[in-house]
C-alpha cells in the first residue's frame, strides 16, 4: 500500500524497545531511524529539567517518592532500565496481543537524565513534552535555558497539555517550534491562537484534529504501538506517528 510521507516519533526513545526516557533509549531511537525521539520533561527541588515521565518514581527507577522532593543529584543517581509500563498499558498491551516489555539486566548501566544530558547528544531531534506543573515560570525557563545551552533551538520542538506553559515558552523564545498535545478537541482553539508547529494527539481525535487545524500543520498521533495500526491514521491525514515502537514500524515502512 501507498502512503503519504509521515513522520516517526520514538515515543519516551521506544519504551518497546529500550527503557523509556533514558540515554540509552534515545540512543535507540537515534540508531533505528526514528525522525524525533519523544521525551518527557520535569522539575526538580533545585530547579533543573529533569527527564522522567510520572510525577513519582516507583513504576520506572529504584528510587521512591514525588520527583519533586529530590534534587538532581539524587535523581540522576537513580537505576532506570527496568520500567514497568502503567496499568492502563499494560491492559493495552494485552488487548493487543504484545507481549509486556521485560528489559532484564540489559540496560544495568541507564539512570534517569537531565535534559542537559540528553541534549549533549548532537544528534537527538527531540520532541521534548513539559509535563504539566504549578510553576510555569520556573519550569518553562528551566526547558529553555537548557536548549540555549546547547544551541539545540534548530533540532527541538517543545510542547505540553498545558496551555500556559506552552504561552511561556513561546515568551521565553518566539523562535523556538511548539507542539499542542491533546487528548480532548477542548484546548483546540487557545492553542490555535499561538503559532503552533505540530499538533501531537491522542489517535482517538486525531482524524478531527486533521479537520480543524490548517492544513499547512502537521497531526502527529500517539500512541501507536503495531505498524498495522499506521495506515488508517496516515490515510486519515495524520503525518507523524508516535510510537513505542520505532524499530518495528521503521522495518515495516522504510524498508532497506
Amino acid at each position: 500500500m501507498h502512503l503519504p510521507a509521515f513522520e516517526i516519533i520514538a515515543h519516551r526513545g521506544g519504551s518497546l524497545e529500550a527503557p523509556e526516557n533514558t540515554l540509552q533509549a534515545i540512543e535507540h531511537g537515534i540508531a533505528v531511524g526514528s525522525d524525533w525521539q519523544e521525551i518527557d520533561v520535569t522539575l526538580t527541588c533545585d530547579g533543573h529539567a529533569v527527564v522522567i515521565h510520572d510525577d513519582t518514581l516507583e513504576r520506572t527507577t529504584d528510587g521512591s517518592g514525588s520527583v519533586s522532593d529530590h534534587t538532581l543529584a539524587y535523581l540522576t543517581a537513580l537505576h532506570a532500565g527496568q520500567p514497568v509500563p502503567s496499568h492502563r498499558t499494560c491492559e493495552r498491551l494485552k488487548s493487543l496481543g504484545i507481549p509486556i516489555p521485560d528489559f532484564g539486566r540489559r540496560f544495568l548501566e541507564a539512570t534517569v537524565p537531565s535534559l542537559d544530558d540528553i541534549l549533549a547528544n548532537p544528534n537527538a531531534h527531540l520532541m521534548i513534552e513539559i509535563k504539566s506543573h504549578t510553576d510555569v515560570a520556573r519550569l518553562a525557563s528551566a526547558v529553555v535555558a537548557c536548549i540555549h545551552r546547547h544551541d539545540a533551538q534548530s533540532r527541538v520542538a517543545v510542547g505540553s497539555f498545558q496551555y500556559d506553559m506552552v504561552e511561556e515558552v513561546h515568551r521565553l523564545d518566539p523562535l523556538l517550534k511548539l507542539v499542542a498535545i491533546m487528548d480532548s478537541l477542548e484546548p483546540l482553539p487557545m492553542f490555535l491562537s499561538l503559532p503552533i508547529s505540530r499538533f501531537a494527539v491522542s489517535t482517538m481525535i486525531a482524524a478531527d484534529v486533521v479537520k480543524h487545524v490548517p492544513s499547512h500543520i502537521p497531526v502527529w498521533s500517539w500512541t501507536v504501538y503495531r505498524p498495522e495500526d499506521v495506515p488508517a491514521l496516515v490515510l486519515s491525514g495524520v503525518r507523524g506517528i508516535i510510537t513505542d515502537a520505532p524499530q518495528a514500524v521503521i522495518s515495516a515502512f522504510r524498508p532497506c
